[in-house]
């Protein structure tokens, strides 16, 4: 497996840099555009909630990204410094009495685009593959 290892400080503007260097690697691997757009939306509301729920800003904490491919699949892992949280915790964002909220939608939108997705270490991980076709890695 080809991975890659990044470790970013705990900061939007370090993740908006590491995912749109990424996405360049996966746009050169020849992956096509509706799965490089999942992979990347997925990186990104995963780095975002690692960044601000789990290490809440804190300059001094940093998110430790690995990305590999392989035959058949992309896989993504984001890590955080935090304290975890239970991901079956969060309500489906399309409840009525969640759907007009503004935030609480990336853990539903990761699992809707990924095709598998796992919360490890006690939410401080989290583990998303995507399925590709082997012929484009």
């Amino acid at each position: 497996m080809d991975q890659q290892t990044y470790v970013i400080r705990s900061s939007l503007p370090e993740v908006d840099r590491l995912s749109k260097e990424i996405k360049v690697g996966w746009d050169k691997a020849g992956l096509d555009k509706d799965t490089v757009f999942a992979l990347y939306t997925a990186l990104e509301e995963a780095l975002v909630n690692a960044v601000k729920h789990g290490n809440k800003f804190d300059p001094g904490l940093s998110v430790e990204v690995r990305v590999g491919r392989q035959a058949g699949e992309v896989r993504v892992e984001v890590k955080d410094q935090g304290k975890g949280f239970d991901h079956t915790s969060i309500p489906d964002p399309r409840r009525h009495d969640v759907i007009t909220k503004l935030s609480g939608k990336g853990v539903f939108m990761i699992k809707e685009l990924m095709d598998e997705v796992s919360y490890l270490e006690g939410g401080t991980r989290i583990v998303m593959v995507k399925k590709i076709e082997p012929h484009t890695v």
